[in-house]
């Protein structure tokens, strides 16, 4: 796949950095490790052991993270007061958790990363590969070429009260996993390609978010890899105004798209619930407010098994409910909206 080549390097990029920059502060068993203004977030990773603390103080630093220690926290002084930016020599990734490379022998588990920003890297805000109980809060993850904040080959992961603007891929993802067993809560998506991007995974919540102005709110989709994808809860999320179109230009993602909230693009066993969806429209194959398709034009397969119930859903064109008729098992119940394709979907039809 496409992201795994952009990775290429990451890890022999990310090197010890020397020089004066962690104070350490012991804390019982464990140490809070200061970096001041000026000095080294990786150095100060380096120095750590399991049940450490990293509080990095006001200020912009530009390099490179990657964090392979078990059960760290890194902490900033708040989004926008501690910002993380590319260094001369961008590696592509703000903020590596794990080896961005499979194989992988040691699942990093424990870490949490807060109270930062990550802007303007290459490649991916925050980055997750390999991970166990990874969970990322607050933190706002700016105009990041490929992802803001995401994780691969994970399980057991929390992102809740983030940011994410400006990526050509998707804010936050969640792929290649079969037990991801991922919540996504309480965060905000706008302007990016997709919002919230579920692919090749199961055992997904997304619940509580606010997801506007992107080509697709929120995507599942099973590319025809093994295992599929599905087994998503999306509930009791604004999405709203994903108007934009999107050209074609990665293999990873789907055709020239945009205008929808939710879509469901092959993906099975889905519960799609007590959402606003609003004001989702564009010249698109995909729009609509929530869409049910099959990906068999994809490499995958039909939608099957989905349950889309009690949604509230207003003014998404070519209507609020769209599916293709495609699949088995798929079940349209109590939701309040005026139009579907076909008729009849809707609880007003």
């Amino acid at each position: 796949m496409g992201w795994r080549l952009r990775l290429l390097g990451v890890a022999a990029a990310v090197v010890a950095t020397a020089g004066l920059s962690a104070v350490p502060v012991m804390a019982g068993n464990s140490h809070t490790i200061v970096v001041p203004p000026g000095g080294s977030i990786q150095a100060a990773v380096n120095s750590a052991h399991p049940g450490d603390t990293i509080k990095v103080a006001k200020g912009t630093f530009h390099e490179n993270v990657l964090i392979t220690t078990d059960q760290l926290t890194l902490r900033g002084a708040g989004a926008g007061e501690t910002v993380l930016m590319p260094p001369a020599n961008d590696n592509q990734c703000g903020i590596c958790v794990g080896i961005p490379f499979a194989p992988f022998t040691h699942m990093v588990s424990g870490v949490h990363i807060r109270d930062l920003t990550v802007r303007d890297f290459g490649g991916f805000g925050v980055f997750g590969f390999g991970t166990d109980g990874l969970q990322v809060s607050r933190v706002d993850a700016a105009n990041n070429a490929f992802y803001g904040i995401s994780r691969f080959e994970s399980t057991r992961t929390v992102f809740r009260n983030n940011r994410a603007w400006g990526s050509h891929e998707a804010g936050f993802y969640i792929g290649d996993a079969q037990d991801a067993d991922t919540l996504v809560e309480g965060n905000k998506a706008w302007n990016n390609d997709l919002g919230i991007f579920v692919r090749h995974a199961r055992h997904v919540t997304i619940v509580d978010n606010q997801v506007w102005g992107n080509c697709f709110g929120v995507l599942v989709l099973d590319d025809g890899q093994a295992g599929g994808a599905g087994n998503v809860a999306i509930r009791e999320n604004n999405i709203h105004g994903n108007t934009t179109i999107c050209p074609h230009t990665d293999p990873d993602t789907p055709p020239t798209h945009g205008g929808a909230g939710v879509v469901i693009l092959g993906a099975d066993n889905n519960r799609v619930t007590d959402n606003h969806v609003s004001d989702n429209a564009a010249a698109t194959p995909f729009a609509g407010g929530v869409v049910v398709l099959s990906s068999a034009f994809f490499g995958g397969h039909d939608a099957m098994s989905n349950t889309i119930s009690d949604n509230e859903l207003r003014n998404n064109s070519p209507a609020d409910i769209v599916w293709d008729g495609a699949g088995t098992d798929n079940k349209f119940r109590d939701n309040d909206c005026r139009t579907s394709i076909p008729p009849g979907l809707c609880h007003q039809d």
